[in-house]
């Protein structure tokens, strides 16, 4: 890519800041980026684009089907009325202060102010020496007036007091929300593709997930769980495969098979002298490959 194309690409279709973070997947030699052309750069950052408006459909399906499942075990629960599990939660400890400050910003809102002011009116009693609200709004409303955050803070402590075993775990929920929030915010979800330094081993449902995954061998799955973003993607992938409804799959697989057999990969020569970025991206083909021709079609 020429100076002036980078120029005008530049002036026209994205920032400086978000390309020269993708350099970060090229090694320095001599205080210079090797083997490292601007059109590389354009190259990661169009893949970026597309994997971060596929990933948000997903994590839209995946949180409305939590919502669904987590509502039918509350509705079947003897033990709940779909009133008192909300404000034990809105009057948990590390609860209470941030959620009333969310519900109060969202009560301007038009697509939710009228919900918010109907149903969160509230009561406040002295109880063991602590105000206590209790709030008169059913957790079929709350889950869908709350952020997404708040309402995998509600999920996880619903399923901690009533342990079910189809519930996910907190350290692989907490990953779609991690990769959700970034895509949300329009964050370069692909800027470093090395080993992410602060990495935890990755849980073993994931682990176990890409096992399956024939030729992939044990050291290169590894080596790439041990970056932030793709186990985090990999985890949606595993996630979405395990609760999203077979009606709901059919358009987002389409265009997630799309992506992968005909743009992942499209412009790979780009890359054929950087290891780092080619393999990580032969390792998502072959986990979206794998998902979409297996877990997704069961």
């Amino acid at each position: 890519m020429t100076r002036t194309q980078a120029a005008k690409f530049l002036a026209e279709r994205n920032n400086y800041m978000r390309l020269a973070s993708y350099r970060k997947n090229y090694e320095k030699y001599d205080q210079k980026y090797v083997n490292l052309d601007f059109k590389y750069l354009v190259e990661l950052s169009t893949i970026d684009m597309y994997l971060r408006f596929i990933i948000i459909k997903m994590c839209l399906n995946i949180e409305h089907c939590l919502k669904v499942s987590l509502l039918k075990n509350i509705e079947n629960n003897a033990d709940e009325d779909g009133y008192s599990i909300v404000n034990e939660f809105i009057n948990s400890s590390r609860s209470n202060a941030y959620i009333t400050s969310e519900i109060k910003k969202m009560s301007s809102s038009k697509y939710s102010g009228e919900l918010i002011e109907h149903y969160f009116q509230y009561t406040t009693e002295f109880c063991g020496g602590e105000t206590v609200m209790t709030f008169d709004c059913p957790v079929w409303v709350f889950t869908e007036t709350v952020s997404f955050g708040t309402f995998i803070n509600f999920y996880l402590f619903y399923y901690n007091k009533y342990p079910n075993e189809k519930a996910i775990p907190r350290n692989i929920i907490n990953s779609v929300r991690s990769l959700r929030n970034a895509c949300a915010h329009n964050n370069c979800i692909m800027h470093d593709l090395h080993k992410t330094p602060e990495s935890t081993q990755p849980p073993t449902e994931i682990s176990k997930f890409v096992m399956q995954i024939a030729d992939i061998k044990s050291v290169q799955r590894r080596n790439k769980l041990s970056n932030q973003f793709i186990l985090e993607f990999v985890t949606i992938v595993y996630v979405f495969g395990k609760v999203v409804s077979e009606d709901l799959k059919k358009t987002t697989i389409k265009e997630l098979k799309s992506f992968a057999e005909n743009r992942l990969l499209k412009n790979v020569a780009y890359f054929e002298r950087q290891p780092l970025i080619k393999s990580s991206l032969t390792f998502l083909k072959k986990v979206i490959d794998f998902a979409c021709e297996n877990t997704y079609n069961k």
